[in-house]
């Protein structure tokens, strides 16, 4: 039996480890417009389960709120709609017409020290596409952007504890101050606070070593701040 009721692919924002290395305000945008697909025809969007990963502390310390969620067509099919501003600031573009609904952010959260901290935000919005809006056939594109519901803070605390090494010389990397198999997993892909790429986890070895798929791909110094550049993953709930 066919079902109306689908979810999307997990929506994966990228933020900047140098935006993550610092607290996130009430209002703050925590990341602008990305596209998604779905498939080809008007839907009502039921909900959305947020997972945020904690502050990557000794405490793996939650996110003490949630994050809404911004939706917006694009002015035309091929544009990305105009920029809400910087990341880890309040809104500037108070202007914009692209948007066409919000899911606000609930305070109800799983887990008091956990990898993952899941919200659900549920609410009932139209998404009605623009003409040939998918880049393939049967999908209509949309777009999301995240919206700070309170204090988040994402900051790390876990460190390379290596001499420093150049781009492309090390897979094998020493960690510290932090236990990494807290924090980070296989999958992972690893930035510096000044947004050097170390690259992506192929395992977490122990408390104090992560080994890389391959090579780091910048330099890297000793006592580097790490952070993983995907924090957030999402998944909407859907009906036709």
């Amino acid at each position: 039996m066919k079902s109306k009721y689908f979810n999307s692919s997990v929506i994966i924002p990228t933020v900047a480890a140098s935006k993550l290395n610092a607290a996130f305000s009430t209002g703050d945008i925590v990341f602008d417009w990305m596209g998604f697909e779905i498939p080809r025809g008007v839907a009502k969007l039921l909900g959305a389960s947020i997972s945020l990963r904690a502050k990557n502390d000794a405490d793996q310390t939650v996110q003490p709120a949630g994050l809404a969620l911004m939706f917006a067509k694009a002015p035309n099919p091929d544009a990305t709609p105009t920029s809400l501003g910087v990341v880890n600031a309040e809104i500037t573009n108070f202007a914009t017409t692209d948007v066409i609904g919000v899911l606000p952010a609930t305070t109800e959260t799983v887990g008091t020290r956990t990898l993952y901290q899941t919200t659900v935000s549920s609410a009932e919005l139209i998404l009605e596409p623009n003409v040939s809006s998918g880049g393939n056939v049967g999908v209509d594109k949309y777009y999301i952007a995240g919206i700070a519901a309170g204090a988040l803070n994402f900051t790390s605390a876990l460190t390379v504890n290596e001499s420093n090494f150049g781009a492309l010389s090390q897979t094998v990397i020493t960690v510290a101050d932090v236990d990494a198999t807290l924090g980070f997993v296989a999958g992972d892909v690893i930035h510096a606070a000044d947004d050097a790429i170390l690259g992506t986890i192929q395992t977490v070895d122990n408390a104090t070593q992560i080994t890389l798929t391959k090579g780091n791909t910048d330099a890297i110094e000793d006592d580097d701040v790490l952070y993983n550049i995907n924090p957030i993953r999402i998944t909407l709930h859907f009906s036709k």
